[in-house]
């Protein structure tokens, strides 16, 4: 079980611990802002 605190909100996560950290907070804890981005992408960090 993995436990995180999102936004001031605990919250839990027993499924694969390999899964993408992405995939738990969109999938499981319905967090759809999260964004994949790469380090060459200017629009994702702030180059």
């Amino acid at each position: 079980m993995i436990e995180l605190t999102i936004n001031g909100a605990p919250h839990r996560f027993e499924g694969d611990p390999a899964e993408p950290l992405l995939y738990v907070l969109r999938d499981d804890l319905g967090l759809y802002a999260a964004r994949f981005g790469c380090v060459n992408c200017p629009g994702f960090t702030g180059g």
